[in-house]
């Protein structure tokens, strides 16, 4: 499983991550859950968030991945 783009400028990151139940937990570099929600559409809405380095943590029911991008 991936994200990308890696590193992002846009106000979406996309996964292709799928299934009904597809959910995900954005982690700041001091381990701090700063968002969550479900993946819509294979994308995850990262516009509110600071231009820095993130752990996003997804979950489809069969694994947890972890997986660093880039916020610019």
């Amino acid at each position: 499983m991936s994200v990308y783009p890696n590193s992002v400028n846009s106000m979406q990151l996309f996964t292709p991550a799928t299934g009904e139940k597809v959910t995900y937990t954005i982690y700041n570099l001091s381990d701090q859950s700063i968002a969550a929600g479900m993946v819509k559409g294979n994308a995850i809405h990262i516009a509110d968030l600071k231009a820095t380095a993130y752990l996003n943590k997804i979950d489809d029911d069969k694994q947890i991945v972890p997986k660093k991008f880039i916020k610019k």
